[in-house]
């Protein structure tokens, strides 16, 4: 892995406190975790088969949904309708 370095992160002490004292440390010694290992067999797996013509279901359900859901039909008709306590957000 070339310049490849490592750190073990002590999450479980990982604390402001630890870090301003000096008590916790980032170990970087890989040694007790190296070993000799033999390489893994290659893993042969099958072919996928042919995609759908319909797609994945969840992909278009997705993919119909406005971008901005503050801007989709049962929103809009409750504007025009007065309703005033609209929470506006976006999807990804």
């Amino acid at each position: 892995n070339g310049e490849a370095t490592f750190a073990n992160l002590d999450v479980a002490n990982f604390s402001v406190a630890n870090l301003l004292s000096g008590k916790y440390n980032v170990a970087r010694d890989l040694g007790p975790y190296g070993a000799d290992l033999a390489p893994l067999k290659e893993a042969l797996l099958k072919p996928h088969g042919k995609p759908s013509s319909l797609g994945n279901p969840a992909a278009a359900v997705y993919r119909a949904a406005p971008k901005r859901l503050s801007n989709g039909d049962c929103l809009r008709a409750r504007t025009e309708s007065g309703c005033q306590r609209l929470m506006f957000f976006h999807t990804n």
